[in-house]
């Protein structure tokens, strides 16, 4: 039996972080929650960022503003407003 020898770090194990986007409905006073599951804050921000995109090419959901944060807080990381007034 050949003996086994790990020589260096062992190789980490892929984290995934859980956060929340939020869709926010002022006049309705609504917040619609959502869950992301991604490797990182700078992917959820991607996320975020073409999630607004695809907001505003799609007439079917108009929130007033969509939010990220992390699962465990309250405390937003990002809230951007949506503009639909120029959208068809």
């Amino acid at each position: 039996m050949v003996p086994c020898m790990v020589v260096g770090p062992l190789p980490k194990e892929p984290t995934i972080e859980r956060f929340l986007y939020d869709f926010i409905y002022d006049s309705e006073a609504l917040i619609e929650m959502n869950e992301l599951l991604c490797a990182d804050v700078a992917t959820a921000y991607e996320f975020m960022d073409d999630l607004y995109m695809e907001l505003h090419g799609d007439a079917s959901s108009r929130p007033d503003r969509i939010r990220l944060r992390h699962s465990d807080s309250e405390e937003a990381l990002v809230v951007m407003g949506t503009h639909f007034d120029g959208v068809n």
